[in-house]
């Protein structure tokens, strides 16, 4: 590990992944935590992948490479537990056991994890952070108490993968934490509705922290896009929605045979989608084209003319796609759920329509790509926003002032 000035906060930070293919909000805010004075040591659940490193935007690999540490610690057997651990981990198993034989998997390993930490990583951390309310903040709590420290606690909740399901050890992990980090008020409501009794004991705690974007790097281009591309940017889960987008697109292109529909992503829709472009006879206006480095989804980004995102149901909260969106200028057209209404400050940045809703999504498509006014207008008021809300410089420094203050 890289050893920093002693006058630096030695900070212990864990992820799921990294190098990941779809968390560059997260190495945005590893460098704005080295930049703001902290001594960053990274653990991931699962075993690093260096051929992941190219999905980090080129900017910040060098600076992670050469000032962070890396170290995947593996699940070694578990040959006892310690005492005063027992309670903790019966009760994640238990909690585990309720969603699944996978999740339960999941959590028997990052034990295994977290008490090999504490038996390999010096105990030299002023600061655990996990940038997860899942498994990593399973493997953060865990570590934390089976080395005995006593350095503070916090983790990040986003959206459905660490909040809106498989809640394991979640009220545990929030009580025990000196701060929660999530990242619209939408969330701070489902957290009062799951938990209703022991809300008002950390309620407090729980900050709005919004994921930064770089302004430097979205240089805003509203003009001199092509006036016939479409794109969408996630991962391909049901929860997405994108199998709804090429219905909506479908309908549009009978009006305007012109436009084509970019989709950037990977993932186990990708059968579903493929046999739905071709059963609605768009396969020559659709193309798909699998993960890309984040370098190159930008370059799409700020070619094209609209971004659609049209997520279903309770998946993502405050997709990282939307804020990049509204920094370079790209009118958005999402979905009305979660944190999205807040993230396009409930219409006045973005188009919103009902969620699930395939025929106001295509009359959404329909009007945005025959008025350029208004999508110039959602341009400038995108870019506005994203400057008063999303700007990674004082989006850093806040995280930063916000950990300074739990050692203190």
């Amino acid at each position: 590990m890289v050893e920093n000035s002693s006058s630096k906060i030695k900070i212990a930070v864990f992820t799921n992944q990294f190098p990941g293919k779809v968390n560059t909000f997260f190495a945005r805010d590893i460098v704005a935590l080295m930049q703001g004075g902290f001594d960053v040591d990274i653990f991931p659940v699962y075993p690093i992948k260096k051929e992941y490193w190219e999905f980090v935007p080129q900017k910040y690999q060098d600076i992670l490479k050469e000032s962070a540490g890396l170290v995947y610690q593996p699940p070694y057997p578990i040959r006892g537990i310690p005492t005063y651990l027992r309670k903790d981990v019966s009760q994640i198993l238990r909690d585990s056991s309720r969603f699944g034989l996978s999740q339960w998997g999941k959590s028997y390993y990052v034990i295994q994890q977290a008490l090999n930490w504490a038996k390999c990583v010096e105990n030299k951390y002023q600061i655990f952070l996990s940038f997860w309310g899942n498994y990593a903040a399973t493997y953060a709590y865990l570590a934390k108490k089976a080395s005995r420290s006593q350095a503070p606690f916090s983790f990040y909740l986003h959206a459905g993968t660490d909040l809106y399901r498989d809640q394991i050890f979640l009220e545990q992990k929030i009580l025990a934490a000196s701060v929660v980090l999530s990242v619209c008020e939408f969330n701070k409501k489902f957290l009062q509705t799951l938990y209703p009794q022991s809300y008002p004991f950390f309620e407090e705690r729980v900050l709005i922290h919004h994921l930064g974007v770089n302004l430097k790097d979205l240089s805003f281009c509203p003009d001199g896009r092509q006036e016939t591309t479409i794109l969408a940017v996630g991962s391909l889960f049901p929860a997405k929605g994108f199998h709804l987008l090429i219905k909506a697109f479908a309908q549009v292109v009978e009006r305007l045979p012109n436009l084509v529909l970019i989709l950037i992503g990977e993932g186990p829709e990708r059968k579903r989608i493929d046999h739905l472009i071709c059963k609605l006879g768009v396969k020559e206006k659709v193309i798909l084209l699998g993960h890309l480095p984040f370098d190159q989804v930008i370059g799409y980004m700020r070619n094209s003319t609209i971004l659609v995102h049209p997520s279903l149901g309770l998946g993502d909260a405050v997709p990282t796609v939307i804020k990049e969106s509204l920094a370079l200028g790209l009118p958005v057209i999402a979905s009305d759920v979660a944190g999205i209404p807040e993230l396009l400050n409930h219409g006045e940045c973005g188009v919103l329509v009902p969620s699930g809703d395939v025929n106001a999504l295509s009359k959404a498509i329909l009007k945005l790509m025959t008025d350029e006014s208004l999508r110039l207008e959602y341009a400038h008021t995108g870019r506005e926003w994203a400057c008063q809300m999303f700007d990674l410089e004082k989006t850093g420094k806040r995280l930063s002032q916000i950990l300074q203050q739990t050692v203190k």
